[in-house]
């Protein structure tokens, strides 16, 4: 097993979980996506998940390191 480990690249992820005014989770998706594109430097992807029927959500941003991570936080 100690053989796969070492081939694996690993990335970081932030996550955070919470819930939006009623109705407004669509212009939080825009908004969350606008902040998103400004990511440049170690930036591998982004979801923004909804619970269905529901105003909660998952946000989900990835990572090359954890120093791109903080770099990009505002």
């Amino acid at each position: 097993m100690t053989e796969f480990l070492d081939f694996l690249k690993h990335n970081y992820a932030y996550v955070a979980i919470g819930e939006f005014k009623p109705g407004k989770f669509q212009e939080a998706q825009d908004l969350y996506e606008k902040a998103v594109s400004t990511y440049i430097q170690g930036f591998k992807g982004a979801y923004l998940l909804q619970e269905p029927g529901t105003d909660r959500g998952i946000a989900v941003i990835f990572w090359e390191s954890i120093a791109d991570m903080e770099d990009n936080q505002s």
